[in-house]
């Protein structure tokens, strides 16, 4: 398998002789366009002579028509054409314009887990994906996409005006964890575009004045620079990597330190570089700053936190004493009432006991007239004392 790709990148090397050459690549679509030498169109032949069933290969000349490379002019256009399929959290690419060309489209970059190319010798690792060899055919591996909620995105902090000037939806691919252990075009390629985008990262707002790309730094005063182009270096590099891992991956407060880093930055400016030229004198004190600022935010914030809490304890214990005190007074309130009514009660009985015992006295009075007067008196008692009770 190593020997068909050793091939392909032979016939694409072969092939940059030609000075029209384009090449334009996709994850699983290579596209070689040019008017070949004819060590090109040898070098391509070979590719075609390997029938693999993950690999097609097509060569059309000028008119549209298939031919085989061998038996093609020197010096005339062709269209070379290698295809297979390449899934999306596993991206495979042959060359180093399909690495940059991956590298600035969102749709297929935040999907990968990991990336095969073929024409690196030594990888590494970003925050989102890992960058390997290719040295196999590709195969569904069984990774997942990574998650789709962003909670740290840039674009939430950075006011993009123009669908063209935009900042990065995400921090991680352009964050290395181990970076490649020797310099090559793969590593130099990825530190381009990284730096390119955490730099877009940084200000208040991007935005296009006509063609002119610019940034706003609101801080005091607000500044409205050139956006520029990154003038790298390992120096730029490795400080930008340091400012995006502290906004936006280092605990909580994103927006905060964005707006701290960004004001320091506001303040130093004093010229009319652009933003991406100034950053190489003005981002290291710029961070020292923003990161004091922020840690007398914190000391701020606790001291804030701290009264906050004592307030809430002395309103609380406040609520609880009232709580208790008109419970005491309504308890006094209900045994009072209570009272009352058991007295009112007893005084009642009191008296409808008295007028019985006056009712039953009168029964038992002896009466010479009215022998029976007694007996009759004693119901009439009784049915008395039934009605009152």
């Amino acid at each position: 398998m190593i020997l068909i790709l050793k091939k392909i990148q032979e016939a694409i090397s072969a092939s940059r002789e030609s000075v029209d050459l384009k090449i334009t690549e996709t994850p699983g679509d290579l596209f070689v366009v040019g008017c070949m030498p004819r060590a090109a169109l040898l070098a391509w032949q070979n590719v075609f002579d390997e029938k693999l069933d993950w690999l097609t290969y097509h060569c059309k000349d000028d008119s549209g028509d298939d031919v085989e490379p061998s038996s093609g002019q020197e010096n005339q256009s062709y269209r070379f054409t290698v295809q297979f399929t390449s899934s999306d959290v596993s991206p495979h690419l042959f060359s180093p314009e399909g690495w940059n060309s991956f590298l600035l489209n969102e749709k297929l970059l935040y999907k990968a887990v990991e990336v095969k190319l073929a024409f690196i010798e030594n990888g590494f690792s970003t925050k989102a994906f890992t960058v390997d060899r290719w040295i196999d055919a590709p195969f569904s591996s069984g990774l997942q996409e990574p998650n789709k909620i962003v909670s740290n995105s840039p674009r939430k902090l950075v006011r993009c005006q123009s669908a063209e000037f935009m900042a990065p939806l995400r921090i991680e691919p352009w964050i290395h964890i181990s970076p490649a252990t020797e310099q090559s075009e793969v590593i130099t390629i990825w530190k381009k575009v990284a730096a390119t985008m955490i730099a877009k990262s940084l200000p208040n707002e991007l935005y296009k004045e006509e063609s002119v790309q610019k940034a706003l730094l609101a801080g005091q005063p607000p500044r409205r620079l050139e956006f520029g182009e990154i003038q790298l270096n390992e120096s730029v590099f490795q400080l930008l990597q340091e400012v995006a891992a502290w906004i936006y991956l280092e605990g909580e407060d994103v927006e905060v330190k964005h707006t701290f880093l960004s004001s320091e930055l506001a303040r130093a400016w004093t010229s009319t570089d652009s933003f991406c030229i100034g950053l190489d004198s003005r981002l290291a004190n710029a961070l020292e700053s923003a990161r004091l600022v922020y840690k007398a935010h914190l000391r701020s914030g606790s001291k804030d936190t701290l009264k906050a809490l004592a307030d809430l304890r002395k309103a609380l214990n406040d609520d609880v004493q009232k709580l208790l005190q008109q419970s005491k007074e309504l308890s006094g309130a209900i045994w009072r009432d209570v009272a009352i009514a058991i007295g009112v009660l007893a005084v009642r009985f009191s008296v409808d006991s008295v007028k019985s015992n006056r009712v039953l006295k009168f029964a038992y009075m002896p009466s010479a007239s009215k022998p029976f007067f007694g007996f009759v008196g004693l119901l009439e008692a009784r049915s008395h004392l039934k009605n009152r009770f």
